[in-house]
This record gives C-alpha cells, structure tokens and sequence, in this order.
C-alpha cells in the first residue's frame, strides 16, 4: 500500500488559494466498552503549522487526508504501518480536496480546483497515472459519496443542493437543498446520510436511499454540528466544541459524551472519519 499510495505524484495546472484555518488531525483507537465507544491513545498526527484536513480511511492501512502548504493543496497519505506519512498528489497548478475511494476500489476522487478556478469532481488512478474528470458539467462540487457508480454531491451554491448522478450515463438530478457538507454512505444499506438544514427546523440527519431515491429522517443532529461519521450501521459518532458524543440507533437514540479533547489544546473539532474495521477514529480539530 505504501509504494502504491506514496508514488501517485502527478503534475497538472496555476491557481492559488487563501490561506485556510489552522487544523490539525488527531487519531485515536477505538475500544468498545458495555456497547459504548471509548477513545484511547490519543495523538496529533500531523501537528504542524498549516491545513490539515478532511480524513478518510482507504482501510486499516492508510488515511487519506488534505494537506496545505505554501499556499498548495495537495492529498497526503499516511501509512499506519511504516507510520509515515507523504503526498499522494503533487500538483503546482490546481489544488485537491475532499479524497475518496471509489467502489470499485481502482481510483481516488478528489474535488480539483482547476487552473481556471473551476472546481470539478475528478478521480486519480490508484496505481498512478493521469487523473481524469468524473463528472463534466456538474459544478461547484464540494463533498461526494461513492454508490457503486453513482455519487452523491453536495453542490455549491445558494441553497447549497445534494444531487445524484450516475458517472457512467452522466445523467444527473437534484434532490434537495439546504444540506450540510458531510455525505456518509450508511454501512450495508444502499443509503447514504446527509444533513438537512430546512428553515425553522433543527437539523436533522437524514438519509438517502441511492436506488429508491427515498428520504428518511434518522435523528437530529447536536445543535449546530454538521459533521459525523458511521461507526456500523447503528451508531452515529458527531462532535461539538471540544466534545465527542455518540447515537446509538438500535438505543434510546439520545446523544451521549464520549470524550472531551480540550486536554490536547482543542477548542473547535469538525471532521471525523471511522475506519471500516472499527479500530480508528481521525478526527480535525483546531
């Protein structure tokens, strides 16, 4: 996995972005405890100066995260085996974000930010090799989730919009409006999880059938917290503040504290992501 992930550098095209917020992100083990999580051995992984952000677990081998340096957004690669850590993209004229792996388990997609500004949903060759575009007309993509070969987007935009498309036919239709950023296939269900911000309402989590294009309404979220991620396909892990809560779905469905991360200098946590095996949790903090 190592020479795979850490040998993809690819060289494409010029544009600059504004400095982002600091951030770093912290990794923990996962212990399970009387059906309740518990985090144990607590590091910052990247702990630097700069952008470090938006994880994702390829498997229990390597995480994928977005990395800011110079003013240049690239994908980095951390592997947990040779605990190191180096870019994945290398790219001086456009920038990278939001990586994923797709279903078919032969690409990483990443939202690029072109040599014009345009930011499109494009997808890189496991192996290595020349990225191509995924998605042609669809535009300002901002997150994704992967559904066999269909993807829901989280489209930028005033209300920002969750669409579906199919990346093999390009067809393409908008579901609904005012979502938050986070889009989380549900484990072993054909669904994927999104937040919905309606008006006058509290935030709900929802989730989307990607066959029937059904919606259904999951719990609400913790006020004003818009990032989670899955941990199974019953229990829900978000974050406020400093804090670290969990939902247990097949439970009284009410949110439980689960850890306080302030001690690690923490005074804002957002992005979270959970390995499939269940063993590590990333989560971004500032």
């Amino acid at each position: 996995m190592k020479a795979i992930l850490l040998t993809i550098i690819f060289s494409i095209s010029i544009f600059h972005l504004r400095a982002q917020t600091s951030s770093d992100i912290y990794l923990f083990d996962i212990q399970m405890n009387n059906n309740s999580m518990k985090l144990i051995n607590g590091k910052n992984l990247t702990e630097r100066e700069g952008y470090d952000n938006q994880p994702h677990f390829v498997d229990d081998r390597a995480l994928l995260y977005t990395s800011q340096r110079d003013g240049q957004t690239d994908i980095y690669a951390y592997d947990f085996v040779q605990n190191t850590a180096g870019n994945l993209t290398r790219t001086p004229n456009t920038s990278e974000y939001s990586a994923t792996v797709t279903s078919d388990k032969d690409f990483i997609s990443t939202i690029m930010v072109e040599e014009d500004g345009t930011q499109r949903l494009w997808k890189f060759p496991i192996t290595g090799g020349t990225p191509t575009l995924v998605l042609d007309d669809i535009k300002p993509v901002g997150y994704h989730a992967w559904y066999n070969e269909k993807l829901a987007l989280f489209v930028l935009g005033r209300p920002a919009t969750l669409q579906v498309a199919n990346a093999l036919t390009q067809e393409v239709s908008t579901i609904t409006g005012n979502i938050g950023r986070c889009l989380a296939p549900i484990p072993a269900s054909g669904k994927i999880s999104f937040v919905h911000k309606e008006a006058g309402k509290p935030w709900m989590i929802k989730s989307l059938d990607m066959n029937s294009m059904e919606i259904t309404e999951i719990v609400e979220t913790l006020e004003g917290s818009e990032d989670y991620a899955w941990a199974g396909a019953n229990r829900i892990i978000m974050a406020k503040d400093t804090k670290v809560y969990e939902c247990v779905l097949d439970g009284d469905k009410n949110w439980k504290e689960i850890a306080d991360l302030s001690e690690f200098g923490i005074t804002k946590l957002s992005r979270i992501a959970i390995d499939k095996t269940l063993k590590r949790l990333a989560i971004v903090g500032e």
